[in-house]
């Protein structure tokens, strides 16, 4: 991480509780049926920064959608073959 990336957290947020959200990504799945362990797949998540979208809730996780400066990680996935487009994204 870049150290002009890194700021000091305001010391009233330290009291918060650390927090973990469980999430899937909307769009994409598995090429395999099932995601294995990829270095290729993790440089797709390696951006410092990304917008995400909280698109639905369901099965207990939430269905986000990650973008970096206009482009959309689960297309990146696909075009990469490294995923599939998921069965109700598809037409």
């Amino acid at each position: 991480v870049d150290a002009r990336d890194i700021w000091q957290i305001e010391r009233e947020l330290m009291e918060l509780p650390k927090m973990a959200v469980h999430c899937s990504l909307t769009g994409v799945g598995p090429k395999e049926g099932k995601w294995k362990a990829d270095p290729e797949i993790d440089l797709c998540f390696n951006a410092p920064r990304y917008q995400c979208i909280f698109q639905d809730y369901a099965d207990e996780q939430y269905k986000v959608s990650l973008w970096n400066n206009g482009v959309s990680t689960a297309d990146m996935l696909v075009e990469k073959q490294l995923a599939v487009m998921a069965e109700s994204q598809s037409t």
